[in-house]
């Protein structure tokens, strides 16, 4: 994809990605009956973030050899991309927590 050209598109991607998960993340909070539904988007991106950490650090630890220094690359651009992600399911759980807990 062209969005994906340079690293300075990244944190719109992020912000895109955000609001995105923050509106799946809020549907299923209010409209899943079962929690286990609830939780799909929270772990997809826990799932994400142990990707993250193996291109980070490589399966045997020592980076990926000639392309040890991209990691690092890789790893941050990423990183700018999946933690406003994650924001966005957070403040979609604390918005359904606040409603469930003016329901009661």
């Amino acid at each position: 994809m062209i969005i994906f050209n340079e690293p300075k598109t990244a944190p719109i991607v992020g912000f895109i990605l955000a609001v995105i998960f923050f509106s799946i993340q809020l549907l299923l909070c209010f409209r899943a009956k079962k929690t286990i539904i609830k939780w799909i988007p929270a772990c997809l991106i826990i799932l994400l973030g142990i990707l993250l950490l193996f291109i980070c650090v490589g399966l045997e630890g020592n980076g990926s050899g000639v392309l040890d220094n991209v990691n690092i690359l890789v790893i941050a651009i990423l990183a700018i991309i999946f933690a406003p992600s994650l924001l966005g399911i957070i403040i979609a759980w604390i918005i359904y927590a606040l409603k469930i807990k003016r329901r009661e």
